[in-house]
C-alpha cells in the first residue's frame, strides 16, 4: 500500500490476484476524445515506485503484470529499466502491456 501525503491509502499489489497492474506513466500521445484519463506529465517517482513494487513483491505462479499508463512506452530509458527489473526479478512471469503502438513504428 502507499499512502500519499493527504492521507490516502492505495493498495498497489494484491497478492491473490492473477492481474496486477503497475502504471508507468500519464503521458500520452493520442490524445483521443472518449479517455477518462486525459495526459499529464510524467512523474518521475512514479518509476521509482514501481521498481521498488517489484523488487518487494512476490509473484505467484501465473500471474500476470499488466504494464499501462498513458502510454508506458513514451518513458524511453525508464520503460527499459522497468523490464529489467521484471527480467531480473519476475523472470518467468507473464508480462502484458496495454499501449497504442505508435512507438513502433519508428524503430
Amino acid at each position: 500500500m502507499l499512502i500519499g501525503t493527504d492521507g490516502t491509502i492505495s493498495v498497489v499489489w494484491e497478492k491473490k490476484s492473477p492481474t496486477n497492474s503497475l502504471l508507468l506513466t500519464e503521458m500520452c500521445n493520442c490524445h483521443c476524445l472518449m479517455c477518462p484519463q486525459p495526459p499529464k506529465a510524467h512523474d518521475k517517482t512514479l518509476t521509482e515506485i514501481n521498481s521498488r513494487i517489484l523488487n518487494l513483491v512476490k509473484i505467484e505462479k501465473n500471474q500476470t503484470i499488466c504494464l499501462t499508463g498513458g502510454e508506458p512506452t513514451l518513458l524511453k530509458e525508464d520503460f527499459f529499466d522497468i523490464l529489467g527489473v521484471i527480467n531480473k526479478k519476475h523472470p518467468k512471469t507473464n508480462v502484458m502491456m496495454l499501449t497504442n503502438g505508435k512507438s513502433f513504428a519508428n524503430f
